[in-house]
């Protein structure tokens, strides 16, 4: 597990620093309701303050970690908690990629399927992208109609299964782009308790920058380490 964690997150010369015992990792359920999974990062706060004997945390919102944040902040006083927030590539407002696959809009090109997909889809999920690229000599023996009809399907069962139904998928939208999905997907009564949820997050991401400033403003501090050059 401790190697896992290093892995996931290489802070060893952090963790040199404050010691082993000052970090605690909060996880939660990708399948899960953002907003919920927020109000147990608050429970969790309380729970390593109790075992520290510490009257503050520090946050480190890694990836997906983003959404909760996002969430946690318009929920809670962070200010009560909280002395420092970093967000290291933080899915703060949601990513164009899972927009595209909202909207149907993938690409099937063949550099995307045979030269890139795969081997990233392997490579973050921690197996060799080598392995990515075999998958990939084995694919061209399939014809490319069946081929295209194959990730179609494949991509319909995942939606209707896991991205039209989790609240934590919906939460990796663009704000900009949510309405209009929303609109779309979850205006039938099947989906009602699901959009509730989706959008108290919709607003907590148009909040986001408010409820930041009200954080620095009580004397919080908070930074973000970005990706660029995409």
């Amino acid at each position: 597990d401790r190697d896992w964690f290093y892995r996931q997150l290489p802070i060893q010369s952090y963790t040199d620093i404050v010691g082993e015992d000052e970090v605690y990792l909060y996880t939660f359920n990708l399948f899960g309701n953002v907003m919920e999974s927020a109000q147990g990062l608050d429970e969790f706060i309380d729970f390593v303050m109790e075992e520290t004997g510490s009257d503050k945390v520090n946050l480190l919102n890694v990836s997906l970690g983003g959404t909760i944040f996002t969430a946690y902040m318009d929920q809670f006083d962070a200010s009560k908690k909280v002395n420092e927030i970093v967000s290291v590539v933080a899915v703060h407002d949601g990513t164009r990629i899972l927009e595209d696959f909202y909207e149907r809009e993938w690409n099937l090109s063949d550099e995307a399927i045979y030269k890139e997909l795969f081997p990233y889809i392997m490579s973050i999920e921690g197996d060799s992208a080598a392995l990515g690229y075999l998958i990939n000599v084995l694919l061209r023996i399939i014809p490319r109609a069946e081929l295209e009809l194959l990730l179609t399907t494949a991509f319909d069962v995942i939606f209707e299964n896991f991205l039209n139904n989790t609240s934590q998928f919906w939460a990796m939208l663009p704000s900009d782009a949510y309405p209009a999905l929303a609109d779309k997907y979850l205006a039938d009564e099947e989906h009602a308790e699901l959009r509730k949820s989706t959008d108290a997050f919709y607003h907590a991401q148009l909040n986001l920058e408010d409820n930041i400033r009200e954080f620095m403003a009580k004397g919080g501090q908070f930074n973000t380490l970005c990706g660029y050059g995409l």
